[in-house]
């Protein structure tokens, strides 16, 4: 396994099995945290709105600004994740 490595999950899409989480790490850290990892290649970034780095978190993802598709999981969200992604940007 490397960090490319994918898993199809069950409504066909690949999510890549190896991924950053950005719990518990706040303001530059985040972004120097995200950033860093997608520049060595993790495309799976484990975030959620309740973690309070969503601004550091969608600027490092415009900074990176890739053309290859990224997944983020989102997880305890009280929102929609679409509704989270278009926030995280939005913010940038």
């Amino acid at each position: 396994m490397d960090i490319n490595t994918t898993v199809t999950l069950d409504n066909g899409v690949k999510m890549p099995m190896f991924g950053i989480g950005t719990w518990q790490i706040r303001g530059r850290e985040s972004y120097n945290a995200v950033l860093y990892a997608l520049k060595i290649g993790y495309r799976h970034i484990d975030t959620a709105h309740i973690y309070g780095n969503e601004k550091e978190v969608g600027e490092a993802i415009k900074k990176a600004a890739f053309q290859e598709k990224r997944f983020l999981s989102l997880q305890n969200c009280g929102m929609m994740p679409m509704m989270i992604l278009k926030e995280l940007l939005r913010k940038v």
